[in-house]
């Protein structure tokens, strides 16, 4: 005879679960999580003997940004399962130094996280300089108006919710988590006073556990890499696999309360518990990466020019569970017939010199 009832879980394993799911889902660098963690740390989950898990409550899913163009039209895109978040890494100036939006199927319960390079060139009616040109700069204090850059370059996707958190946040929660082990590919030294704080970095070639301010040395880091802001986007992918499973160990209740006090988010805590119903145990490969196709182009300021087309395919296979590897972009600029992105289809501005920063 079928057993319809109800199971009971254990407080750790369920609270293990929700926090694998969650942290998941809105990673910035692999240290960040919903701002809604003092709903599972509360007695619910932490101090009572069992769980009690009855039917899946529906919820109703935010929409802070719609879909629009194929993400509103297409059934490869509206008939889906997915809630999209965009994960925002800031620093002191109100730049979005690192953007991913992080992609969770409901129905498979893998994520996908699209990094977006802090150099994309984005522009917006009112903002004609170069810095301004850049999409980090579309954050200024406000995750909506990055939100709307995110949606525009990623051909219109719908984005349902954000979560932000500091670079002082991502040092605590790296720590809570004991610190996090990388592979260092080179020799890393820079130093620049002009921060507050002064951003200072030194790190040895090699394995090694990097604590709070290290690993935010590492995720910084910029000069070096072969392939520019692409290498730098690869190394924090990298940083989000080993920091989700280094998470999972005695110092998880410690990390879940670093992350309430340091990730603000507007996902609320009753759609947070809802997206973690359901999931079982998986490994790292439900979590995929990958970053906007295109081509990095110095024209006064370094800016990367996103390819809409490899964009559009990139983000049918996503929707499609399928696999998917960009191809080398020659799109050179704003001025290249082939640079189209999502405004209807039209070609945008041009750039106009500049000098470079870090």
């Amino acid at each position: 005879m079928e057993n319809n009832e109800p199971t009971m879980a254990s407080p750790k394993k369920t609270f293990a679960k929700f926090f694998v799911v969650t942290f998941i889902i809105v990673t910035i660098l692999g240290v960040t999580g919903l701002g809604a963690y003092s709903y599972m740390l509360d007695s619910q989950l932490l101090h009572k003997d069992t769980v009690y898990h009855g039917a899946t409550e529906e919820v109703s899913i935010g929409s802070l940004i719609p879909a629009e163009g194929m993400f509103a039209t297409d059934p490869e895109f509206t008939n889906t399962n997915r809630v999209n978040i965009l994960l925002l890494g800031t620093t002191r100036e109100k730049l979005s130094d690192t953007m991913m939006l992080a992609s969770y199927d409901r129905g498979t319960d893998e994520v996908d996280i699209i990094s977006v390079p802090r150099d994309t060139y984005h522009e917006r009616e009112g903002f004609d300089d170069n810095e301004n040109r850049k999409i980090n700069a579309a954050f200024a204090g406000d995750p909506v108006s990055a939100a709307q850059a995110v949606h525009e370059v990623l051909q219109g996707i719908p984005i349902n919710y954000y979560a932000v958190v500091d670079y002082d946040g991502v040092a605590k929660i790296v720590d809570a988590i004991g610190g996090v082990e990388v592979d260092v590919p080179f020799d890393m030294n820079y130093e620049k006073h002009s921060e507050n704080p002064p951003l200072i970095i030194h790190l040895k070639k090699g394995k090694q556990t990097l604590d709070g301010q290290d690993a935010l040395g590492f995720i910084r880091y910029r000069k070096g890499y072969t392939d520019g802001d692409e290498g730098r986007v690869h190394a924090q992918q990298e940083f989000v696999k080993n920091a989700i499973k280094q998470s999972m160990g005695l110092n998880l209740p410690k990390v879940g309360k670093a992350v309430i006090e340091n990730v603000d988010s507007d996902i609320t805590p009753r759609v947070a518990l809802s997206l973690a119903k359901g999931v079982t145990n998986k490994d790292e490969s439900a979590i995929k990466t990958f970053t906007l196709p295109g081509n990095s182009v110095r024209l006064g300021l370094w800016f990367y020019f996103c390819d809409g087309e490899q964009t559009k395919e990139m983000l049918r296979s996503i929707y499609a569970g399928e696999d998917f590897k960009a191809t080398e972009s020659a799109i050179t600029g704003p001025d290249d017939p082939n640079y189209y992105v999502w405004t209807g289809g039209g070609k945008i501005g041009t750039v106009a010199n500049g000098s470079d920063s870090n």
